[in-house]
């Protein structure tokens, strides 16, 4: 892109660079704010269900699912995702909640309803 404004003369590549690294930056920024917002959601994801089912949060991974792996019947299923509705103040219909059995299903469903 710069070569085609190399050749009409520095005046253009001075005007346009700006706006080049503006736009760059700019699509990096959402970049690392999108990755930054999904870890942070994670981590709070990871504190709710580890106060809700008594368990580390260590133990609490994107893979994990709530019945199985961390051992939650289904009442505690009912309780996390209330506690999810709450905490990133959401909500979750009665199909979306049936749907959700791993920490990756409802970090899922928060990020795109936050």
């Amino acid at each position: 892109m710069n070569d085609l404004f190399l050749k009409k003369g520095p005046k253009h590549i001075h005007i346009l660079t700006p706006w080049v690294y503006i736009c760059k930056s700019k699509l990096i920024y959402k970049f690392l704010r999108k990755l930054y917002m999904a870890d942070q959601t994670l981590a709070k994801l990871q504190s709710i269900v580890a106060d809700q089912l008594g368990i580390e949060e260590e133990k609490v991974i994107p893979s994990s699912s709530f019945t199985q792996q961390l051992g939650a019947d289904s009442l505690d299923v009912v309780e996390l995702v209330m506690a999810f509705e709450e905490a990133f103040e959401i909500d979750i219909d009665d199909e979306a909640a049936g749907k959700i059995s791993t920490v990756q299903d409802a970090l899922d469903y928060i990020n795109e309803h936050k």
